[in-house]
């Protein structure tokens, strides 16, 4: 544990997951910068992102691609780092309402279900576009068999 740090225990549960998450004033996620660190997705970021908490999280892996550090929250690499972003999130209610707000919109617009709907559709077009080119070359240039 941490000296003087109070600390509440609650054991996972999905039922009460967003809404413990929702109480969080800062997400954290510390990771080694290891080789199977960087192929795990930024889910926990995201969580925390979707809910308007404010995250500061390791430099690893997707979480590079997800977080635009001190925009929608904050990428750390050394402890010094660590210990300046949440010290920075703890002194200013502002910096994470204004993170936290940021953090929301890009959930929405880049992995929200209907970021995601629209993408799969964009894909299904595309191919469904390419196999009915593909079926027209077909039948403008037949194949001959003798």
């Amino acid at each position: 544990m941490l000296a003087g740090v109070p600390i509440t225990w609650r054991p996972w549960s999905a039922a009460s997951e967003a809404e413990d998450v929702g109480q969080f004033d800062i997400g954290i996620m510390p990771m080694p910068d290891d080789i199977w660190t960087r192929g795990k997705c930024a889910f926990k970021a995201l969580q925390y992102m979707a809910m308007e908490v404010p995250a500061v999280c390791s430099a690893v892996g997707m979480n590079t691609d997800v977080i635009r550090h001190g925009q929608n929250g904050f990428l750390a690499t050394t402890a010094t780092e660590w210990l300046q972003y949440l010290d920075e999130l703890i002194g200013s209610f502002d910096l994470r309402r204004r993170i936290g707000a940021a953090a929301r919109r890009t959930v929405e617009c880049d992995y929200s279900m209907v970021a995601s709907t629209n993408l799969f559709g964009e894909v299904i077009r595309s191919v469904v576009g390419e196999s009915a080119g593909r079926q027209k070359d077909a039948h403008t240039h037949p194949m001959v068999v003798e």
